[in-house]
């Protein structure tokens, strides 16, 4: 039922039945591959936090959420930015740029990466004895995951922009995910002990392997001129253009995990494992929009090219009724019944469960909009995505100041889900200025 739903949803008429079959294609084969990567995932912390315990989940949670912040500086906008300039230069067969792009951006990363990565672990290092050492040995090991993480979101990205959007998730939402389920299941199964340090490590070393298989999919995946073709460089063109995008994702991800970081720094680790567990599962709301922004992205950036705006409000009217139509049961079963998928990690994270209702009602809400956020990065439009981050990303970390002392985790999801609105009735009102286009479900659609 679900898959038909897709393909009705994002069926067009005859005359565009090329550009129905790709993205019914992509979109139904990215939902099959969200839901897959999601329930790995559930079940790899549900068996983390089982082992670890609230207090060594938060440790481990904190961790990954801080390289989260450092993985921003290092692409500094390239995943986002390859994605939409792969896509045209591939549309408009410009082999020797596309060439220079990937080369350029995959030294970049790396350098930045080991950069990053070198004065972290140094100024932790210097200061160690005004951190909780519990949570620094976790963030030590995660420095490791730095550069083979950023990689793989580049390599992806790229590969989608080549409109290979199956096989530019296969690393991310299935070999990475299998491969750390397997692995911590088979350490639990047995008896093994494990640490928050040595599950970071144990994630790093999976997402190497993952790494290696994006990168052989890539090659495999590059249009046949590309590979004889001659280097080209437009570096201050992708600088200029990635900047603003550097800006949107770190504000983007202040957004997402400002919340786990100041629980953690403010109530600590057992706070912030249980409200860790709630966000990821609030995050099953939007996993359909998710899977069908990596199937629109390229097409979206494709069709604004050129200046094919009919298509392009068709598609975003289509998509924004797709996720909303799968995300509001999920979001109505996790609001009133949150406490039962909170239960399964253990019954201290059922202390989770209003937040897990705050956090439901404010991606259901996201949900409701459409993909604001990747229609205005798709369309050019970074400065104003900038701007709308912007001012959640204050607006979220003044909440978190101010309601987390006092309300604990419910203050963190309720700050949130606040700056999460805001940042969505902003960009919509930025689209329909600047495209003349509702986002939102509901947008009108022609045929």
């Amino acid at each position: 039922m679900i898959l038909r739903q897709i393909k009705s949803l994002l069926s067009f008429s005859q005359n565009n039945s090329s550009l129905r079959r790709h993205l019914t294609k992509s979109a139904i084969g990215s939902f099959v591959l969200k839901v897959s990567a999601t329930a790995l995932l559930f079940l790899t912390t549900l068996i983390l936090a089982r082992i670890l315990g609230a207090k060594g989940y938060g440790a481990y949670a904190y961790a990954i959420s801080l390289i989260g912040l450092f993985n921003i500086l290092v692409l500094f906008g390239l995943p986002m930015l390859a994605t939409r300039e792969i896509s045209v230069y591939n549309t408009h067969s410009k082999w020797e740029i596309l060439k220079g792009f990937l080369r350029w951006s995959e030294r970049f990363v790396f350098t930045n990466s080991l950069v990053v990565a070198l004065i972290a672990f140094i100024i932790t290092w210097i200061l160690r004895q005004y951190f909780n050492h519990q949570m620094l040995l976790p963030f030590w090991m995660a420095l490791f995951l730095l550069p083979v993480l950023s990689l793989l979101q580049l390599k992806e990205a790229s590969i989608q922009g080549l409109k290979r959007i199956l096989t530019g998730q296969i690393s991310s939402t299935i070999i990475r995910p299998v491969l750390l389920l397997l692995t911590v299941g088979f350490l639990y199964l047995f008896k093994y002990s494990i640490t928050p340090s040595i599950a970071v490590g144990i994630n790093a070393i999976v997402t190497l392997i993952a790494l290696l298989v994006a990168f052989f999919i890539l090659v495999q995946s590059l249009p046949k001129p590309v590979k004889f073709a001659i280097l080209e460089y437009k570096v201050s063109i992708w600088i200029k253009s990635a900047f603003p995008l550097l800006l949107s994702g770190a504000l983007t991800l202040l957004n997402t995990q400002t919340d786990i970081i100041m629980l953690g720094a403010i109530k600590g680790a057992k706070a912030a494992g249980i409200y860790a567990v709630a966000t990821r599962i609030a995050t099953l709301i939007i996993f359909v929009l998710i899977s069908v922004n990596s199937a629109i992205a390229p097409t979206i950036a494709e069709l604004y090219s050129k200046k094919d705006l009919k298509r392009l409000k068709n598609i975003i009217t289509k998509s924004a009724r797709l996720t909303f139509f799968f995300s509001l049961p999920i979001a109505i079963f996790l609001i009133f019944w949150g406490r039962f998928p909170l239960w399964l990690f253990g019954k201290e994270f059922m202390g989770g469960s209003i937040a897990l209702a705050i956090l439901s009602i404010g991606q259901l809400i996201s949900a409701s909009t459409g993909s604001v956020g990747l229609i205005l990065i798709m369309t050019g439009c970074e400065r104003e995505f900038t701007l709308g981050a912007g001012i959640s990303a204050v607006a979220n970390i003044v909440l978190n100041a101010t309601l987390i002392p006092f309300l604990d985790m419910n203050g963190a999801a309720l700050a949130t889900s606040t700056s999460m609105i805001i940042w969505s009735m902003i960009s919509i009102i930025m689209i329909y200025k600047r495209l003349g286009i509702d986002p939102t479900i509901l947008g009108i659609y022609n045929e």
